[in-house]
Formats: structure tokens, C-alpha cells, sequence
């Protein structure tokens, strides 16, 4: 398995280089991300989620060193939600901070625990058929987080929360699962 997450290493930080140039210009086109701040819906979606009481951890991406470091900080078989975050190394009032992405786990009644949804995110041959997610990874990757939360609840329910948390954050990432209201307007961000 280190020899798996070796190879994704070497892959996402060789990719990583090619997207930061030295050159500014190039890092200003290649860094400029059209971004939603919908100040007006912070607190409906934020009401929407206050219920269920989510109580999130992180780990950064690139120092799993070893699939057993997610299983010895993930519970065996609960679902839950997930968030890639980009923030700098050294924070100056724990900003900047960007959700890129919003994802949950035993999605369609699967009952797939979050722990599993996760090593999906470590394995260099399933990120690279979601085009956006392997993007997002070689372009940010030495400041890319993973957030989590237990949620336990049916599916109907996880997925009213995830569409509030895709609601409140509007990651760029994210390409479906917005709320109605934000579905046709995600278009134009």
C-alpha cells in the first residue's frame, strides 16, 4: 500500500510543480478561481446544517503517508461528510481558507462508511477519472486539507445536509449537487 501512496506522491508533486511556474503570470492564470460568496445564503444553509451537530477534524492530504494512519483516525463503519480545504502553511488568522469540494459517504443507501470513501481519495487510479478532483489535487497539493464528520443518518437526510453544505460553501470543485436555487446560476461562477 506505501508503495501505491509513493506513486501518487511523485505523480500529484511533479504535477504540482507544472501548475506553479515561476513565472507570476502564468501562476496568476493558472491560480484565478471564480468563486461564489452568497453572504445572503450563509444563514439559511448554515440553519439547515445546525441540527445535526457536525463536529469536524482534519488531516492534511499529503502527510498520509500510510492508509493505516486513515484508518487509525476514522471509526470503522459511519458515514459522513468530507472537505478538501486549500489554506497556506503558515495561516495569519487561520485565513486564507477555501473549500474546494464537499462529498459524503454512503451515498444511494450504499451505507459506504467515510472511511472507505476516503482511501478512494489515495488511490492515483480512481482520482484520475474525476477530472476536476485531479486538478484540484495537482494544483494545490502541498496545502490541500481533508476535513471530516460523522453523520449518522439515512440517506435522504445525508443528502439534504451535503446540498446545505454545497449551499453554504459553493466549492469550485463541486460541479452538481447544488441546492435548486444555485443549480443553473453555477453555470455563470
Amino acid at each position: 500500500m506505501a508503495k501505491t501512496l509513493d506513486v501518487l506522491d511523485s505523480y500529484l508533486h511533479k504535477e504540482h510543480i507544472v501548475w506553479s511556474t515561476p513565472e507570476i503570470k502564468h501562476r496568476i492564470r493558472n491560480y484565478t478561481e471564480a468563486m461564489l460568496l452568497d453572504s445572503t445564503s450563509w444563514d439559511k444553509y448554515y440553519n439547515e446544517i445546525l441540527p445535526y451537530g457536525l463536529v469536524w477534524s482534519e488531516f492534511r492530504y499529503n502527510e498520509i503517508d500510510s492508509l493505516n494512519k486513515i484508518d487509525e483516525k476514522l471509526l470503522e463503519s459511519t458515514t459522513g461528510f468530507y472537505m478538501f480545504i486549500l489554506k497556506p502553511n503558515n495561516p495569519i488568522y487561520d485565513m486564507p481558507k477555501n473549500v474546494l469540494y464537499v462529498g459524503m459517504s454512503g451515498e444511494n443507501n450504499s451505507c459506504r462508511p467515510l472511511k472507505e470513501r476516503l482511501k478512494d481519495y489515495f488511490d492515483l487510479t480512481k482520482i484520475k477519472k474525476r477530472g476536476a478532483v485531479i486538478r484540484m489535487l495537482e494544483k494545490y497539493y502541498p496545502n490541500i486539507y481533508i476535513a471530516f464528520t460523522y453523520c449518522d443518518e439515512e440517506t435522504t437526510v445525508l443528502k439534504k445536509i451535503e446540498t446545505s453544505l454545497i449551499g453554504f460553501f459553493c466549492p469550485i470543485v463541486n460541479k452538481d449537487d447544488f441546492p435548486v436555487e444555485l443549480k443553473s446560476e453555477k453555470k455563470a461562477f
